[in-house]
């Protein structure tokens, strides 16, 4: 129907504009946006969402964003996973984001798929997602990899590289030494794995977090 027509009527402008405010008020309209009927006004929230946290300079702000979709009702969170998977690229990578900020374990799968999006804007948005879910998500993410066909364990692979220091320096939220082990013991096996790619996203990555002499 008309109301699935990718930019439906005036709201999308509406949120567009409103998350260019840098105005926190503009916040509750942003959320209430993210279930409207039409899919280009749920986009254009899910972007203006982001925009307001990335693009304020206010931390305290982008603290209260973060908040604010922590505490979203499960028919939204839904809603932002069904974009994911169905959107076009800027909103997927919205979508991912705002997933990470819900906090929930259960929307790892989704998570995991968008690491090997073709899209790079939405596979860095998939990683910074995982990356603030912190250690449980990242035990998830070594527990699911085996399941995965070679590109998605290559882009694992790939991501574990890529947070390295972060993972080691203790950076990332509740990843301690348990789930350091946990990726390096992953990385080890991945060194075995009969895709190509994957071997090699794998040897790099535990260059970065289990040291050279990992792999002597």
């Amino acid at each position: 129907g008309l109301g699935e027509l990718p930019m439906d009527g005036p709201m999308p402008a509406v949120l567009n504009a409103l998350s260019r405010t840098q105005d926190v008020a503009a916040l509750p309209l942003l959320l209430q946006g993210l279930t409207d009927r039409a899919r280009g006004a749920r986009e254009a929230a899910l972007r203006g969402v982001v925009r307001l946290h990335d693009e304020h300079p206010d931390e305290q702000v982008r603290t209260a964003v973060v908040r604010a979709v922590a505490a979203l009702p499960e028919p939204t969170v839904r809603s932002s996973v069904r974009a994911l998977l169905e959107a076009e690229p800027p909103a997927r990578a919205a979508a991912a984001l705002l997933l990470g900020w819900s906090g929930r374990r259960d929307v790892m799968r989704p998570l995991v798929l968008a690491l090997g999006d073709s899209h790079p804007e939405v596979a860095q948005a998939a990683g910074r997602a995982v990356a603030a879910l912190g250690g449980p998500a990242l035990e998830s993410l070594c527990e699911l990899c085996p399941e995965l066909d070679g590109r998605h364990r290559a882009a694992i692979y790939a991501f574990f590289g890529d947070i390295a220091d972060a993972l080691l320096s203790g950076a990332l939220p509740q990843a301690g030494a348990t789930t350091v082990s946990r990726v390096q013991a992953l990385l080890r096996d991945g060194l075995a794995d009969r895709h190509g790619d994957a071997a090699r996203q794998a040897a790099r990555a535990l260059r970065g977090i289990g040291g050279k002499e990992t792999l002597e």
